[in-house]
């Protein structure tokens, strides 16, 4: 398994590294001599190291018996400043070899002469370079074989410090090389044990020290382009992270940096995270480090609180040493119990006009479209907080959209949809539902009323938790000394959640016995747990329901409006101010219920006729009024069309025409306004059952109206200037990128748009 370990040559593979000093293509390219000596000074260490292996620093030089290689201190090399490469062969005099540049000086050790058989020095330092690149690329362990004669590579000498065991290079943010970061094990001669120290080299000065400040931070080139940045102690934690395709950094010294003397400048406007070692060291650090990470204008600091379980000084490259897997590394990094730092502060936020590009640069191209679990109604990377009173049917409702969200394949005719909670279920995949009131047996025998024929073992995607059967509920939030934490079992479900790839909806029944205490009622601790829950269904991507309760109304008055029912939903306002989408459930009046029941042919029974809205979305929603009638096994089913007779409106019907000519035109088949083979209602069986059922003259006049209003545009191919495609504004043809592709077009699900939905 590669250790992650940055090889003292393998920067040097100059294929891909950027701003470096590249090899001569020949020896008759000007300069060739000059580039050769550069390169060599560049790496001078390994340079001498590989060259006579028997050699040591002392003080400031490099000394070795001679330039054969024998023990000794007669021949010295300067490693500092202009001389830099500068040696001298005092026992030698005699041969004539006695002194020269370092460049000479490989070519003595190869054989050659510098002069007279330069192309062969040459083509000797672009092999010892591939070579070194080819022993230890990827953490290769061992070298490859060499030809007769050639040495493996062994590390710079450091007096009693031994052979290097690690090198890591920091650079600028063009890419260029500024040091070295060298690690050593040497053996105490006492105990017999190996301790780590290091040792930085300054690339630039040519010397052992520590880079001017404001010193670097590592990898810093990489972090341009990342938004979420983690930042540990050591590179060789950052390298593991990378590895694992988490954006990370380590500043120069780790938890020993000079907090007030480094550069965090790459880190602002990104929302970092901080790793600590478990240990006092680590956490002092982290908290230092945090306040000047802010201060360079980060939007957001964070740190992560290592497990109590580690044992001391436990780090992110010791975890896959204690059994973790790459995958359990990874969800903890993500979703690891952390502390915010600094708050909402603005100033922690907000770092002038210079730190924020312009509207043209931020905002380029289409928005990206709302994604929905239901259409219009559920949105997915989102909590929805679902209320009703006791006994109304919350339960059943998100099973049954748990088990057609996870099945994925409608069980209708063709051309048909899953419907749950009115809508349209737009996406498929993993469900994973918590349930603390409901044992397995009352699970069990809902699935069988709700999917009679087994639909949900096609597959493995639903994952049904009855707590009762696994010792009981525990809290997600708790309150400790009137502050708002998330627990070790919020901990375990965030680890849980994250592994899970295709994640598409967490159901979590009911809130209240997720919540210490009464934290529902408590404004701060309400509003840190629906922002923890927030946070995890960004981080999922999945939609989060919460099944919530209703409080019946206080004057004892029924609920007849979806503001009356937003009003009726326990708790305190930051509960449904901290969700992007609340749903509400509340009972029909008495006569309402009756006279629906009576044109069903059914008998009233109290509870079997409620009223449905979203009332609260910060997003395009379907906002209107639904009716449900409870059906034989208890499920709440959308009869609000059927008992309304409504006839979708023309908006309605504009709005589904424009999501399809979208859809078609970036696929590559996109329609026409008219024709035999192209034309929208020649293509009508691709349009969903609401624009399929329509009259020819109805569809291109729809198609008429939305070309007049711009909404979209008749287009041309690339390569052509005939505009005869229909494609929306924003879209390919529209660009004059898009290009009509062969064979037939598979149809696609509507998308639910509803013309009076508002915003909020």
């Amino acid at each position: 398994m590669p250790d992650n370990v940055i090889r003292p040559k393998a920067w040097l593979d100059f294929n891909d590294a950027p701003n470096q000093i590249l090899l001569p293509d020949s020896a008759a390219q000007a300069g060739a001599k000059e580039t050769l000596k550069e390169l060599l000074l560049a790496s001078l260490p390994e340079v001498l190291i590989h060259l006579l292996p028997n050699g040591r620093r002392q003080g400031k030089k490099f000394v070795v018996g001679s330039a054969a290689g024998e023990k000794g201190d007669s021949l010295e090399v300067e490693l500092y400043g202009e001389k830099a490469g500068v040696w001298c062969d005092h026992g030698n005099a005699a041969t004539g070899q006695e002194s020269g540049d370092i460049l000479r000086l490989w070519a003595i050790c190869h054989g050659l002469d510098d002069r007279s058989q330069f192309p062969k020095v040459l083509e000797s330092i672009n092999n010892w370079y591939s070579g070194l690149s080819d022993a230890y690329i990827n953490g290769a362990k061992s070298a490859p074989d060499r030809p007769d004669g050639w040495a493996v590579m062994r590390a710079p000498p450091m007096d009693e410090l031994g052979p290097h065991t690690g090198m890591w290079v920091y650079h600028d943010m063009a890419g260029a090389e500024i040091c070295r970061v060298y690690r050593f094990e040497p053996v105490d001669p006492d105990t017999g044990e190996k301790k780590k120290t290091y040792r930085q080299w300054y690339t630039r000065g040519r010397k052992w020290s520590a880079p001017p400040d404001p010193r670097p931070l590592y990898r810093q080139p990489e972090l341009s382009n990342t938004t979420e940045v983690m930042l540990v102690e050591g590179e060789k934690c950052a390298d593991l992270l990378w590895e694992l395709g988490i954006p990370s950094t380590s500043a120069l010294g780790g938890a020993k940096a000079p907090v007030d003397r480094t550069d965090w400048s790459p880190l602002a406007g990104k929302h970092v995270t901080i790793w600590p070692d478990k240990d006092k060291v680590g956490w002092d650090y982290a908290e230092k480090a945090a306040q000047a990470v802010i201060a360079a204008g980060a939007l957001s600091v964070h740190i992560l609180v290592p497990t109590e379980a580690w044992k001391e000084g436990t780090d992110a490259a010791d975890l896959r040493g204690m059994g973790w897997t790459d995958d359990n590394i990874r969800s903890w990094a993500h979703g690891g119990m952390r502390t915010a730092v600094g708050g909402p502060a603005k100033s922690a936020r907000y770092c002038g006009l210079s730190t924020i590009p312009s509207a043209r640069d931020m905002f380029r191209g289409a928005p990206k479209p709302r994604q929905y679990l239901v259409d219009g109604i559920i949105p997915l990377g989102a909590v929805t907080l679902f209320a009703a009173m006791g006994d109304a049917g919350k339960g059943m409702m998100t099973q049954d959209l748990s088990i057609k969200t996870a099945v994925g394949v409608p069980n209708a005719t063709f051309g048909s949809e899953e419907l749950a909670f009115g809508g349209a279920v737009k996406a498929t995949g993993k469900v994973v539902m918590y349930l603390a009131e409901d044992d397995a047996d009352t699970v069990h025998e809902r699935l069988r009323n709700l999917d009679p024929h087994n639909r949900h073992c096609v597959n493995n995607n639903l994952q049904i938790v009855p707590l009762i059967d696994f010792g009981g509920a525990q809290p997600l939030v708790t309150m400790n000394k009137g502050q708002a934490t998330i627990t070790p079992f919020f901990e375990q479900m965030q680890r849980d959640l994250l592994a899970i790839e295709d994640l598409k909806l967490v159901v979590i029944d009911p809130l209240q016995v997720f919540l210490h205490g009464d934290l529902t009622t408590d404004t701060t601790g309400a509003a840190y747990a629906m922002a923890q829950f927030a946070r995890l269904a960004r981080e999922t991507g999945a939609a989060i329901i919460i099944n919530h309760h209703m409080r019946k109304p206080a004057n004892g008055k029924p609920i007849t409006s979806p503001e009356m029912a937003r009003e009726a939903i326990r708790g305190t306002s930051a509960l449904v101010d901290g969700v992007r989408c609340a749903y509400v459930l509340w009972p029909a009046e008495e006569s309402t219920a009756r006279s629906i029941l009576k044109s069903l042919d059914r008998p009233y029974v109290p509870n079997q006729v409620l009223h449905g809205a979203v009332v609260k979305a910060n997003a395009k929603a379907d906002r209107g009024t639904r009716t449900y009638v409870r059906n034989h096994v208890g499920l709440l089913v959308d009869l609000t069309h059927q008992l309304r007779g409504d006839r979708p409106s023309v908006e309605l019907l504009m709005d589904l025409m424009v999501d399809k000519v979208r859809h078609f035109a970036e696929t590559g088949r996109p329609f026409q306004h008219k024709g035999r083979e192209h034309g929208v209602y020649a293509n009508r069986h691709l349009l969903g059952p609401e624009l399929f059922k329509l009259s020819r003259n109805r569809l291109e006049d729809i198609i008429e109206r939305l070309l007049q209003a711009d909404r979209i545009r008749k287009s041309a191919e690339k390569g052509s200037s005939v505009k005869k495609w229909l494609d929306v504004p924003e879209g390919p043809f529209a660009g004059g990128t898009g290009r009509v592709k062969s064979g037939a077009p598979e149809a696609v699900k509507n998308a639910y748009v509803v013309d009076d939905a508002d915003e909020e």
